[in-house]
């Protein structure tokens, strides 16, 4: 799914990767005490109470973290799983929409397909500059079915990091809408681009210590929507 790469990238900037949450007799009370980075690695299903609670601590401690998941279908594949990390995600001042992305603009997605894979444009940031740079080459960042986000309005202000084409939209209630082969079109309540699909956040600082940074991505497993 990616992770093994983000691995070796960490372990090549001196980072010690490990898996915390592990179930054995001698588990720590506080189980992300000596970690620098969380990340959570795209969970298939609903995440402990627990574990939620031990991050959440963790990010509003100053803690920074890299939030990936998506989107499971449930075993009726009559929508999505609740992954339980909504609270998560508003730490960094962002909810995930229950829709699943569709390009519609030509010119930012391939010949096949319905526009669920799609090129997404980099939004300015420092996380971004090797994608801009590419960009300006004529490289784009590919993106297969991903989920929207949507910007709270709290204190902590998302940026940007991917977003679409104005001509883009967020399929809500995708399961009542026939099968992806068919031509889908924008209807009432769906989001309509340029939608955010990647964000990063500063939380404020707390008791003189730097506030967390977070970024966010969402996206599907693909082949959970065949």
């Amino acid at each position: 799914e990616g992770m093994a790469e983000l691995r070796e990238r960490l372990t090549k900037n001196n980072y010690e990767v490990t898996t915390v949450f592990e179930p054995r007799a001698d588990s720590p009370k506080n189980p992300l005490a000596d970690c620098d980075l969380l990340v959570l690695a795209g969970p298939r299903s609903t995440v402990p109470p627990d574990h939620v609670a031990a991050m959440k601590s963790f990010i509003e401690n100053g803690g920074n973290a890299l939030l990936s998941t998506w989107s499971v279908p449930n075993e009726r594949q009559t929508g999505w799983v609740d992954l339980g990390v909504a609270e998560l995600l508003a730490l960094a001042g962002v909810a995930a929409e229950e829709d699943l992305v569709f390009e519609l603009d030509p010119a930012q997605r391939p010949p096949r397909g319905n526009g669920e894979a799609f090129f997404a444009k980099p939004g300015p940031h420092p996380v971004t500059e090797q994608l801009l740079r590419e960009q300006e080459s004529g490289v784009s960042a590919v993106v297969l079915a991903v989920r929207s986000l949507r910007d709270l309005n709290t204190e902590v202000k998302p940026e940007a990091l991917l977003v679409t084409s104005p001509k883009a939209f967020g399929a809500m209630n995708l399961w009542d809408r026939g099968e992806l082969a068919g031509q889908l079109k924008p209807g009432p309540g769906d989001p309509i681009g340029p939608l955010v699909i990647a964000t990063a956040s500063q939380r404020p600082e707390k008791d003189g210590k730097k506030g967390a940074r977070i970024v966010i991505s969402m996206t599907h497993r693909s082949h959970d929507l065949v």
